[in-house]
C-alpha cells in the first residue's frame, strides 16, 4: 500500500522507528482516493469507447444487411423479367376479337407498363453499383473500430 517492503530479519526497535515515520492517515487517504478517481475516469472512457464501438458495428451491420437485401431484391426482379417473354410492345394495338376494333385504352395501359418496365431495368442496374459504394463506408467503419480497440487496449493497460 505505501510501496515499501520490509526484510524479514527486522528488529522490535527498527519496527518501532518504521511505525514513527509511517505518514498520516490522510495523506494515505488522500492517495487512495486520486487513485480512485483515475480508475473511474478510465472506466468512463473505456464504457465511451465499447459503446463507441457498438454503434459502429450496428452501422456496418446495417449497411450489410441492406446489401443483402437489395441483392435478393435485384435477383427477384430478375427472375421475373426473365419470365415475361412477351414484349409488350409487340401487342400496342390490341383488336377486339370479335369486331377487329383497336382498344386504344388497353394500348396505352400497355406503353405505361412497358415504360415502368424500362425504369425498373434502369435502376435494377444501379443495384450493382450500389454494393460498390458501400465498402467505402464499411472499410472506414472497420477502420475506425480498429482504432477503437487499440484505444480499449492503451486504457486497459493503464488500468492494470
Amino acid at each position: 500500500m505505501l510501496g515499501m517492503t520490509l526484510q524479514g530479519d527486522l528488529t522490535l526497535s527498527e519496527l518501532k522507528r518504521i511505525g514513527k515515520n509511517l505518514p498520516f492517515p490522510p495523506i494515505i487517504i488522500d492517495g487512495q482516493t486520486k487513485l480512485y478517481k483515475e480508475l473511474t475516469k478510465f472506466e468512463k472512457e473505456i464504457n465511451e469507447k465499447y459503446y463507441e464501438r457498438s454503434k459502429i458495428e450496428k452501422a456496418i451491420s446495417s449497411i450489410q444487411d441492406t446489401n443483402d437485401e437489395s441483392i435478393d431484391y435485384k435477383e427477384e426482379l430478375i427472375k421475373i423479367h426473365s419470365i415475361q417473354k412477351d414484349d409488350i410492345k409487340e401487342h400496342s394495338m390490341i383488336e377486339c376479337p370479335l369486331c377487329n376494333n383497336t382498344v386504344s385504352e388497353i394500348s396505352d395501359n400497355l406503353n405505361r407498363l412497358d415504360d415502368s418496365k424500362n425504369k425498373l431495368l434502369e435502376e435494377l442496374e444501379k443495384l450493382g453499383a450500389y454494393s460498390k459504394d458501400n465498402t467505402e463506408i464499411v472499410t472506414s467503419f472497420r477502420l475506425r473500430k480498429k482504432k477503437i480497440n487499440n484505444e480499449i487496449s492503451k486504457i486497459s493497460r493503464n488500468i492494470t
